[in-house]
């Protein structure tokens, strides 16, 4: 069951889905399969939303690169662009999305990896000595964590800095900007009403080969800064400067 992968993402495994694109559209011809990485992943409950590395896709012919985001709770995925929102582009500006279901693809499969290893949690021993020698060695890590607003986040880490002289770190994890909506499944059902219905809509015409539903919504700009000490600093406490969040639960993890 798709809602048993939850448990095994915040036990630090990672995320990938295979797929054969449907031929009936002109574009996924000929006939091939394809994967993706999913290492952006936010997690409400058993439900969770993952989304590919940003601006993983392009094509000659496209004005901006797109990112790809699946999700558990519908047979539903969808593509936007987070370049058009980021904050080089300042101002509050809407995300271009879309929403098709997976009958674009003939195949569809999560494929979870367990590649990685704990190597410090809050609730746990407050060593730094695992992290300071995955540093040591350029190990690759991600964080996952409980947020204040009970949402679970996983995210690359893409600067680790371990203090010399004392028992200290900060991670940095990798920018992505997603849907707003991705943040809790009421959210999600508030965009998509039953499954019935999203169905209906995109057999329609075969809606589901002319690329699904299309819309703006806001986007959440994901962008963290992690201390040992319990707290955390969001994209929206250091574009303030003057705030900072508790974190409910922080886990590390290193490729093995």
């Amino acid at each position: 069951m798709d809602d048993g992968i939850a448990a095994q993402l915040l036990a630090g495994a990672s995320l990938n889905c295979v797929m054969r694109p449907n031929d009936e559209i002109p574009s996924n011809r000929p006939l091939h399969d394809e994967c993706f990485q999913l290492p952006h992943i936010i997690i409400d409950g058993s439900k969770f939303s993952a989304i590919t590395l940003r601006d993983i896709v392009t094509h000659p012919g496209m004005a901006w690169p797109i990112v790809f985001y699946y999700t558990n709770y519908k047979e539903m995925f969808g593509t936007f662009s987070p370049a058009l929102v980021e904050p080089l582009y300042q101002g509050e500006k809407l995300l271009q999305t879309s929403l098709s279901p997976r009958e674009r693809y003939k195949k569809f499969d999560w494929v979870v990896n367990e590649n990685c290893k704990k190597i410090w949690d809050s609730q746990e021993s407050r060593d730094l000595n695992a992290i300071r020698a995955t540093v040591l060695r350029a190990g690759r890590m991600k964080a996952v964590f409980l947020d204040e607003e009970g949402i679970w986040n996983i995210h690359p880490v893409i600067l680790p800095q371990v203090a010399c002289a004392e028992e200290s770190f900060l991670l940095q994890t990798a920018y992505i900007a997603y849907p707003q909506f991705f943040r809790k499944v009421s959210e999600i059902e508030n965009r998509v009403e039953t499954e019935k219905e999203l169905c209906a809509y995109f057999k329609e015409e075969k809606r589901c080969f002319k690329g699904g539903m299309r819309g703006d919504v806001p986007p959440f700009h994901a962008f963290y800064h992690l201390h040992h000490d319990g707290t955390y600093k969001s994209y929206y406490d250091l574009a303030r400067g003057n705030t900072t969040n508790t974190y409910k639960r922080l886990m590390i993890f290193s490729e093995e």
